[in-house]
């Protein structure tokens, strides 16, 4: 999936009528690790009978295994001194469910009604959304001066708040019944809320540290059918931010 096409067409969508002669363009790189809350999972497979939640799955992050978790926005800061801002971010999010954790199962499976607890691996081999739950926001910012009267420009160390909200790209993977199914798809809208820091180490350069709430809720195509759950995570990264 050509991600960097993606990311410059939400770019032009939400800038092409700014001015940049007005303002100033933040970019924004970081790094990371996600807590996904458990989730229920339901999997349906009509044309072999299968209708099941597992409930309270356990997804894992695994942020700095290949492919890393990661993040990139370009912000652009225009009016009331470049306080508020309007931003396209990219978070290559993932989630990996527990296949060996023991978990309520209820439903029907090949036809066979199910009402026990069992790991999640007797009826789905495998589960993740690894090469990303990739999630494409359109944020409002707040930068706040701290540490004393100056702009946003003046003061080395600026708090921002952002809100957004967007579409997703969820790559799934699955194995259910031996068979074995990846692809790209376009996914349910994401939103989030975030608060950071950006500390100026010079003029046009900063490193940033920020906490994100994530929330989603997605089906993603699995074998003979789909897979769904709500993905709620909190995120911690640090990188590096620049102006221009």
């Amino acid at each position: 999936m050509p991600r960097s096409l993606i990311a410059a067409a939400v770019l032009v969508v939400l800038f092409t009528h700014a001015s940049s002669a007005q303002a100033d363009w933040v970019f924004g790189a970081f790094l990371g690790v996600a807590a996904t809350a458990d989730a229920s999972l339901r999997i349906e497979q009509p044309a072999v009978g299968t209708n099941v939640i597992a409930r309270n799955v356990s997804f894992a992050g695994r942020a700095f295994e290949s492919s890393l978790y990661y993040g990139y926005r370009m912000m652009w800061a225009g009016p009331r001194r470049h306080r508020v801002g309007v931003e396209a971010e990219l978070i290559h999010l993932k989630v990996y469910a527990d296949g060996g954790e023991p978990v309520p199962l209820s439903g029907t499976v090949a036809g066979a009604a199910i009402d026990r607890t069992a790991p999640l691996r007797q009826i789905v081999e495998r589960f993740s959304i690894s090469h990303g739950l990739n999630l494409l926001f359109a944020n409002l910012v707040w930068r706040q001066p701290l540490g004393g009267r100056g702009t946003v420009d003046e003061r080395r160390v600026v708090l921002a708040i952002r809100a957004g909200a967007g579409p997703t790209i969820p790559h799934g993977e699955s194995t259910i019944g031996g068979r074995t199914q990846e692809q790209y798809e376009w996914g349910r809208v994401a939103g989030q809320v975030a608060a950071g820091v950006e500390c100026r180490i010079a003029r046009h350069a900063a490193v940033i540290a920020e906490y994100k709430l994530t929330g989603t809720r997605q089906r993603v195509s699995v074998p003979d059918g789909t897979a769904a759950a709500t993905f709620i995570s909190h995120h911690l990264v640090a990188g590096f931010g620049g102006r221009f």
